[in-house]
């Protein structure tokens, strides 16, 4: 596969921030998620300060690091620990405020705009005379250091409480559960939790269909793409394969979404194919569900882990990928190898000498965003798909890696040297459904894929296609073939 020298330029400089299919996207709405601490079990850097309920609805504490009475440094720092609930009134700053949260789970919003969740790391820019308000979830203690400059024009001025019915608005319409396309009708979704075999808590959407008589089902585990959540693309999948009477189960991966595992936004060969075994293990164990008929879909960057789940879970009866990505090859040798060892060994280097540094700080760094807020025009044709997917109304979510957060600067690591595709041989008797768009800028992985693989397989090519159409184009997905795949294959 032939690219122009852009696209090479693309090539070497992805490469160091792990693959284009786990791409640190744009900060639309909302930020990275941090497993939630029940209350009485924040963290706090600073001593708790004093309790105040002066311009907060609820109980908050406030300690005022830096006063700054004779203005020398024209700022203010403090750190503020709210109750769960608890919220400043609307107010704003001449001089803007900076946020950094140090643990919980909250919400900020302007004036007139969406709220958006923060949890532990985030930070908020406010530019000057912003009306806004900010504090707890519901549910969580939310602590944060606040800076506010240029405190010469003055430090704050408060406007008017947060009603009710405002911040109830704010909880129970938060993006964070919200799902990226419809639920249908003819489904019942339920949340989920289960373990894999490294007691990791994983969070999943089961999705059943609604007319399902007394027989136990076929049921389907699905997850993908790489650094998207199950309210993206594999709830999608889920809730169209529930349709078509399968018991499936959208999971987040281990160390992302709504599952459990530190540090946050991580990835790994091994955890993340033993994921798919835990979906397994879950679905297994439901009465509704025939545990001797379960397959799998992996799509983007856990195809590739899910082939090798199929290979090792013989459990697994029946595998199909769409928009496959090898993520070990790739991040290994580049886009289409072009890798050269030179620029593997700098690579290595680089992730190395960040170790250093991850260990002195006590936490892993987190690799630049992968786009930036809004597109110039003369990116390459897939990063455009990229950010029309997760940076966009049709495809954003909060928790999503790809749309609001980035991937740790060691994550490539692990991938390295840990190949995929060694024994997708293996897989066979049981068949293979590979899934890839003509024009998919990552159609070589599934081709390659499939020419790797023993019989039974099939590779399919959807014609004009490109890589993100097969994560949400319902009438570019090929359901009607999946379907016959599955109910073929797990009877």
């Amino acid at each position: 596969m032939k690219t122009s020298k852009r696209h090479s330029v693309y090539t070497l400089t992805m490469a160091t921030l792990f693959s284009m299919c786990n791409l640190t996207f744009c900060a639309t709405d909302d930020t990275n998620t941090e497993q939630i601490k029940p209350k009485g079990e924040t963290t706090m850097i600073f001593a708790k300060g004093t309790r105040t309920t002066a311009n907060f609805t609820g109980t908050a504490w406030v300690n005022l690091l830096i006063a700054d009475a004779d203005n020398v440094y024209q700022c203010q720092a403090y750190d503020v620990f709210f109750e769960p609930g608890t919220r400043n009134d609307w107010h704003s700053h001449p001089g803007g405020q900076f946020l950094f949260v140090t643990d919980g789970k909250g919400y900020y919003q302007e004036k007139g705009k969406p709220a958006r969740l923060l949890r532990k790391g985030d930070v908020v820019q406010i530019p000057p005379d912003v009306v806004h308000w900010h504090g707890a979830a519901p549910d969580s203690d939310f602590v944060h250091l606040g800076i506010s400059p240029g405190t010469q024009k003055g430090s704050v001025v408060w406007i008017a409480p947060v009603t009710d019915e405002e911040y109830r608005a704010v909880a129970v319409n938060s993006a964070e559960s919200k799902k990226t396309f419809a639920v249908s009708e003819k489904v019942t979704v339920a949340k989920v939790t289960f373990q894999n075999r490294y007691g990791i808590a994983l969070s999943g959407d089961l999705y059943v269909p609604n007319h399902r008589g007394s027989e136990p089902l076929p049921a389907l585990a699905i997850t993908g793409p790489f650094g998207a959540v199950k309210e993206q693309a594999s709830g999608l999948y889920a809730n169209m394969m529930a349709e078509r009477g399968f018991v499936t189960l959208a999971f987040d991966p281990s160390f992302t979404g709504e599952s459990g595992g530190e540090p946050r936004n991580v990835a790994s060969p091994d955890i993340n194919t033993e994921d798919f075994g835990a979906a397994v293990d879950f679905l297994g164990l439901q009465q509704m569900v025939d545990r001797n008929r379960i397959g799998i879909i992996g799509i983007c960057g856990y195809a590739g882990m899910g082939l090798n789940a199929a290979a090792v879970d013989k459990r697994i009866k029946a595998v199909a990928t769409t928009s496959m990505y090898d993520m070990s090859r790739v991040n290994a040798k580049g886009y289409n190898d072009a890798m050269t060892q030179e620029q593997r060994t700098r690579i290595l280097e680089h992730m190395s000498q960040q170790r250093w540094k991850d260990a002195e700080n006590g936490t892993p760094a987190l690799s630049p965003r992968g786009l930036p807020e809004k597109l110039e025009g003369n990116e390459p044709q897939f990063v455009t798909d990229y950010f029309n997917y997760y940076c966009t109304p049709r495809g954003f979510h909060p928790n999503s890696i790809n749309s609001n957060g980035a991937w740790t600067t060691t994550t490539p690591f692990s991938f390295m040297n840990m190949p995929l595709m060694t024994y997708i041989q293996e897989i066979s008797p049981r068949p293979i459904l590979i899934i890839a768009g003509e024009n998919a800028h990552s159609r070589y992985f599934s081709e390659d894929a499939w020419k790797m693989a023993a019989e039974p397989k099939e590779l399919m090519i959807i014609p004009g296609a490109v890589h993100v159409d097969l994560y949400d184009r319902v009438n570019v997905i090929p359901w009607d073939k999946l379907t016959a795949f599955f109910k073929e294959n797990l009877k």
